[in-house]
């Protein structure tokens, strides 16, 4: 495990145990950090301890641990997903989190944090924290967005392979497996008409590619939101395996 690699794997863990140094020692300058439980980025030590001790404390009190299950870095930006998962008497059960994160000399710019937010009802629409700006996406990538704005489910169903999935945002265990399953998944996302997903970053490590993106839903009346895919993709490139969300985005109330 790198040095990066190993930080990343110890953020949520000691913020619990409330070792800010730990924390403040992966960022090349200030911390840096934008999470959907605030509504402006976080600057400087002070006010990542200050929001590290919020939330280590709701972390506590749900008896809570992290799991570092994927990460992987260009060297200009890596991704780092987790599972948070409470004690068996906590609501918390398994929230998936994702770390997306600028580099500079094999440390940290910019922490964005997404997950979704159905933990706390006092959390305001999380606002976009990225431009759009044009991408060249995978072609699967592109496709499915494609049928996403479109509104067809068929065009989103083609682009996966026979047993892929995807993976909701609520927690681990909203999978939709196999044809069938992606199939009534996309029929109910979107039976209100068609999202636009504009991409915002992207990066991959030729097995994976992260997107990350603002989603409009203006048939439902609800305003861009921000959000994460992380695709793995096909040996060849052709066709998606898995897609794992990670946002706090209402569509489907």
């Amino acid at each position: 495990m790198t040095q990066l690699e190993n930080w990343f794997d110890g953020i949520f863990n000691k913020s619990i145990e409330g070792d800010v140094d730990f924390i403040n020692s992966g960022f090349i300058d200030a911390p840096r950090l934008n999470s959907p439980f605030y509504s402006k980025e976080i600057l400087g030590a002070e006010s990542v301890k200050k929001v590290s001790d919020e939330v280590s404390e709701r972390l506590r009190a749900y008896q809570a641990h992290s799991k570092l299950n994927h990460f992987f870095t260009n060297g200009h930006h890596c991704l780092a997903e987790y599972t948070i998962s409470g004690s068996p008497e906590s609501i918390l059960r398994e929230l998936p989190v994702a770390i997306a994160a600028e580099l500079e000399d094999g440390k940290v710019k910019i922490l964005r944090f997404y997950h979704s937010t159905w933990l706390r009802a006092d959390v305001a629409m999380r606002q976009p924290i990225l431009p759009n700006q044009s991408l060249k996406l995978p072609g699967p990538v592109s496709s499915l967005i494609h049928g996403m704005k479109t509104g067809n489910p068929r065009v989103c169903l083609k682009n996966f392979t026979e047993d892929g999935y995807i993976r909701e945002a609520a927690d681990e265990s909203y999978i939709h497996e196999g044809s069938k399953a992606r199939m009534d998944y996309f029929s109910m996302l979107l039976s209100r008409g068609g999202l636009t997903f504009e991409p915002c970053c992207g990066f991959t490590d030729n097995h994976h590619y992260v997107l990350e993106y603002n989603c409009n839903h203006t048939a439902a009346g609800i305003p861009p939101q921000p959000g994460l895919a992380v695709f793995e993709l096909s040996d060849d490139g052709e066709l998606i395996k898995a897609a794992r969300i990670y946002d706090s985005l209402s569509i489907a109330d």
